[in-house]
């Protein structure tokens, strides 16, 4: 066995090359295993070690280990990630190791990554984690950001349909309209004021600003009553007909410092246990 690692870590061998840290763990076990030619006591003594390694390598990644959650959305690069304390809350942001724009989301689920600085790129998948941004990335799920594509539908004579986001302006016939404020899932609080219930399109609405050569109107359209609202002197009606919600995934970002160690700990304690059935 001893043999077998030392060829794995021979330069000429690939075995090692994927993995850096790949090569500690071969050499450790190669000593381990030469050590145990001259000691008849070792698979008692190889138990021992493995399993007090593995736990302290669990106690440190459990000091020492980070982990959190990045949202973002196709097209978009983030450098950082929400960093989760012990009990799940948010402790604030922490650098990615350079930046990370997730390039395309799959129907299956599955993100590919792109790593502008080492300039390369990989697939995770919910089934599947991967190293990106100098940390592990995996368990992609669908979000919502609150944001999305707005369909108005202009009706009343020149009939148009025009498709806006929050901020946008956009020419329908002869009318300039501009979405004010959006609200996902509209609905008024004690003091009758607006807001959204959630980032979730479940009753969307939007104020609107509409303009005609001099004239302008404020307007409100919500999906669950069309012509709700029909400022004076506009002699068209305006409806939301649907909303698109934008895209967005939520990864998880992990570090476990000690992982490879709890790994190799794991291995010779399970190597001790055979030997001595052996």
């Amino acid at each position: 066995m001893a043999l077998l690692l030392g060829v794995g870590l021979w330069p000429g061998v690939t075995l090692a090359g994927h993995e850096r840290a790949l090569t500690g763990v071969l050499a450790g076990l190669t000593a381990l295993f030469v050590v145990a030619l001259v000691d008849r006591r070792t698979p008692r003594r190889l138990v021992a070690l493995g399993v007090a390694t593995l736990a302290l390598a669990i106690a440190y990644d459990a000091v020492r280990g980070q982990r959190g959650s990045v949202t973002i959305a196709p097209g978009d690069g983030t450098q950082t990630f929400d960093e989760a304390g012990p009990d799940g809350v948010s402790i604030g942001l922490r650098p990615l190791v350079g930046t990370v724009v997730l390039e395309s989301l799959e129907p299956d689920g599955t993100v590919v990554l792109a790593e502008t600085e080492a300039a390369r790129r990989v697939r995770v998948s919910p089934q599947r984690a991967a190293n990106a941004g100098g940390y592990r990335v995996g368990d992609p799920r669908r979000a919502t950001t609150g944001g999305g594509r707005l369909l108005l539908r202009v009706s009343g004579g020149a009939d148009a349909d025009v498709t806006l986001r929050e901020g946008e302006k956009a020419k329908a016939a002869d009318l300039d309209i501009s979405v004010q404020t959006y609200f996902p899932d509209f609905a008024v609080d004690e003091k009758n004021q607006p807001f959204s219930r959630s980032d979730e399109p479940r009753n969307p609405a939007a104020l609107l600003q509409v303009h005609r050569g001099t004239a302008s109107w404020r307007m409100f359209v919500i999906r669950a009553m069309p012509g709700v609202h029909k400022p004076e002197g506009l002699d068209r009606t305006i409806t939301l007909v649907d909303v698109i919600p934008d895209e967005a995934v939520t990864l998880r970002i992990s570090r476990e410092p000690a992982a490879l160690l709890a790994a190799l700990g794991a291995l010779m304690a399970a190597i001790g246990v055979a030997w001595s059935r052996w």
